[in-house]
């Protein structure tokens, strides 16, 4: 990914520099192996269910915040989304 040069030896998560690497491992019990990658974008899954779910952001039907641009796959889901703006 353009701008993602730092990259978690443990779950192959992309990040921008090495501060926020060190800033990921430091959480350490977060990162997991991420073996489940989307073919559409660089971002990877620990589960098969959470690629899927992930999967439906890149569908025709999806809904994108007008605040932020992150990409919902539910009204619900947006309208709980929106609050973290408020």
């Amino acid at each position: 990914a353009p701008g993602l040069s730092f990259t978690c030896w443990r779950c192959r998560a992309p990040f921008p520099c090495a501060a926020a690497l060190r800033e990921h491992l430091g959480s350490a019990p977060g990162c997991q192996p991420r073996p489940h990658r989307c073919r559409s974008c660089p971002k990877r899954f620990a589960s098969a269910r959470s690629l899927r779910k992930h999967r439906r952001t890149h569908l025709d039907g999806a809904l994108r915040c007008p605040d932020c641009g992150k990409t919902l796959t539910s009204a619900a889901s947006l309208v709980t989304h929106r609050r973290i703006h408020t």
